[in-house]
């Protein structure tokens, strides 16, 4: 009952501007909808007058750096010759290009049965064992887990890296936008930093043309 509502934004801002940041924003946002739920059931049944966490404003995220792969890195990923030493032999973790492959391989085969099974075929993989086995791959590959976490790769890099080469290459920021579900310009324009110095080929040329004229 003696909880206020300046109690709780004083705490939120304090874990928010952490140095290092002890919570993300998003966990931060879901600890304080639990507290909401909480206190609001409190006033429900009488115990307090109101719910000091109801109201309380957003959260702005802080959208982490994302690393992409090089081109080389993902055929050699993704190489037909590779998939038992790279992917562990595990065609599921290799599905973008062999999803029909994997649904062969599978034990069950109801039509209600799950591609991306876990320990039971009713249970859905894990998210935790997808990352693993995507850390292996890359450790077959050469990028161990210093080198993975020095260049922030993760499962979202395959998005990143789609939509760094795609605006690379010419190809308009709309329909990059249709390719990768990103639902503002905001955010494909965002994957300018994301280019490696080879994108820039064609800006180097021209640089070194003008430079040659003048």
């Amino acid at each position: 009952a003696s909880i206020t509502t300046t109690e709780i934004e004083d705490w939120r801002l304090n874990v928010y501007e952490s140095d290092p940041p002890s919570l993300s924003p998003r966990t931060i946002i879901h600890v304080t909808r639990c507290l909401a739920i909480m206190l609001g059931e409190a006033h429900r049944l009488g115990y307090i007058p109101r719910n000091p966490a109801a109201g309380l404003g957003k959260l702005a995220e802080r959208p982490s750096q994302r690393g992409v792969l090089q081109f080389a890195e993902v055929r050699a990923l993704f190489a037909e010759d590779s998939i038992l030493q790279v992917q562990g032999g595990n065609e599921r973790h290799r599905a973008l290009q062999a999803l029909r492959r994997a649904m062969d391989s599978l034990p069950f085969s109801e039509p209600d049965d799950l591609v991306f099974h876990g320990s039971r075929r009713d249970v859905p993989l894990d998210h935790k064992m997808v990352l693993t086995r995507l850390y292996l791959a890359l450790s077959q590959i050469g990028i161990d887990d210093a080198a993975r976490r020095d260049r922030a790769i993760s499962f979202h890099s395959w998005r990143h890296g789609l939509a760094t080469q795609l605006r690379a290459r010419g190809v308009p920021d709309g329909l990059v936008k249709a390719v990768t579900g990103h639902r503002t310009d905001a955010m494909v324009l965002h994957y300018g930093s994301h280019f490696q110095r080879d994108d820039y080929r064609d800006v180097l040329v021209a640089q070194e043309a003008m430079l040659d004229d003048g």
